[in-house]
């Protein structure tokens, strides 16, 4: 069965650095300008891309893969991951690590980046927790040749006040979290463990700024800055606070990772400093804040004229409100897809992906999602969210609340007609650009040829 995108993942493997690779592709996407060609010959030399064309001459003895009958697209960046941090169920954070040898969470993680890189994953910016320094080594290994594997872009350990990201724990235990991160506290130490981490090999520095109840201080948190971009080092700082997010502002770090409770006031500070904004929401606040400050509003999961309506409404209303139009906004569609000659199952494909969603959804911020359905169903999923994973997977077997039109609600799912039909109505909102989450296996190579190739060259101009 051939899979519907080739990504250029095979570039990475060792075996292939060494020598000239070029590669017949159908179709080359070219995010980079919104754009795709058709019929192109890539050449590679020595793990890197040379030249994209129509028509290029392939040296003689070079090695040729052929993948003239599908998509080839870049390879994808996850910009935040912890590679070798393995979660348990219902167990608290530390029991994550402490029963791991580094060796054990290195050899992990080598496994989990390889995994990303048959996912398409090229490169990877992994943050901490990874014991003593276990994804530097796997970076090493994969650099070495040794294995193939994506780029990778470690932090070393975690610098953070006393304690690390482990709270209340008592005096007799000992500082185990310090096997995972380096205890910094004032600007003195604070450069000692920078220099720890860039001496370790780490390529980005990454600090908990507000994990417990006290924060670093602008001061601290200028001692990393300094230190870590005379290395040529950026520094991205864990922030969930507003409080703390002052600070990590006005230290000028080069990122804030998760930012849950940033005001509005912090975010136009993010724009007057020329850093593209584009807010995934379906909250209705959230959605008049990206219509008031952000470059693009992702309106997430809606799919029926009234939720479209709504968001772009909202969206609007913050415009206005910052004196701005509703075309100053960059309007995307994010939503879960599913395609098949046989409707039904392409519900049934999306159906665990929209329950998912929509037990982590909670009807009191988002009211406008459950108007129009049983009354009943936001207690159904209440319950459910208590339950854990069990609870997930009781909605995604229940036909009383979860139905077929809780599911279409949600998503793009149906046949390669009906899913051209509701794309269309999304893009009737002034919606251009729609992102397609798709769970779609072709169950057979005729489906692949003629429901999912004929799908995408119609409905995204780019392909047709």
């Amino acid at each position: 069965m051939k899979n519907l995108f080739a990504l250029l993942v095979l570039l990475l493997a060792a075996p292939l650095s060494a020598q000239v690779v070029a590669i017949r592709a159908g179709t080359v996407i070219d995010p980079a300008h919104g754009a795709s060609a058709k019929d192109q010959v890539i050449l590679v030399e020595n793990g890197k891309i040379k030249s994209i064309g129509a028509g290029l001459a392939i040296p003689a003895g070079a090695q040729v893969l052929d993948l003239s009958h599908q998509w080839v697209t870049p390879g994808l960046i996850d910009a935040h991951t912890h590679m070798t941090l393995t979660e348990i169920k219902d167990a608290p954070f530390e029991s994550y690590y402490l029963n791991q040898s580094s060796t054990l969470r290195g050899l992990h993680g080598l496994h989990n980046v390889m995994q990303a890189l048959q996912a398409g994953f090229t490169a990877l910016r992994d943050v901490g927790n990874s014991a003593e320094y276990a994804m530097s080594d796997v970076r090493r290994a994969i650099d070495a040749g040794w294995f193939a594997g994506p780029t990778i872009i470690d932090s070393g350990k975690i610098i953070a006040p006393f304690g690390g990201q482990s709270l209340g724990i008592p005096p007799r235990q000992g500082p185990f979290w310090q096997f995972e991160y380096i205890d910094a506290d004032g600007p003195a130490e604070i450069r000692k463990a920078v220099r720890t981490n860039i001496y370790y090999g780490a390529g980005v520095i990454k600090l908990v700024a507000d994990n417990s109840a006290y924060h670093y201080s602008v001061e601290e948190l200028r001692a990393a800055v300094d230190e870590a971009h005379r290395a040529g080092l950026p520094v991205a700082v864990h922030c969930y606070t507003a409080d703390a997010a002052d600070n990590t502002i006005e230290a000028g770090v080069d990122s804030i990772e998760h930012g849950f409770e940033l005001t509005d006031a912090q975010l136009k500070f993010d724009v007057r400093r020329d850093i593209p904004i584009y807010l995934a929401t379906r909250s209705p606040m959230n959605l008049e804040l990206a219509g008031e400050l952000a470059d693009g509003a992702l309106i997430a999961t809606y799919v029926s004229k009234e939720q479209l309506g709504f968001a772009v409404e909202r969206v609007r209303a913050g415009a206005e409100k910052a004196g701005r139009k509703l075309e100053d906004v960059k309007l995307i569609s994010w939503v879960y897809t599913a395609i098949s000659d046989d409707g039904q199952q392409a519900v049934e494909n999306v159906r665990w992906f929209v329950t998912q969603a929509l037990i982590n959804t909670s009807p009191e911020a988002y009211p406008e999602i459950f108007a129009g359905f049983d009354e009943k169903l936001p207690s159904f999923l209440g319950k459910c969210r208590e339950m854990g994973r069990e609870g997930v997977e009781t909605a995604y077997k229940d036909r009383t609340y979860m139905t077929d039109d809780v599911i279409k609600r949600f998503s793009v799912a149906g046949t390669a007609g009906d899913c051209i039909a509701k794309i269309r109505e999304i893009e009737s909102f002034g919606i251009k650009d729609i992102w397609l989450r798709c769970f779609s296996a072709p169950r057979s190579e005729i489906e692949h040829e003629k429901v999912i190739v004929p799908f995408a060259e119609k409905v995204m101009p780019a392909f047709a």
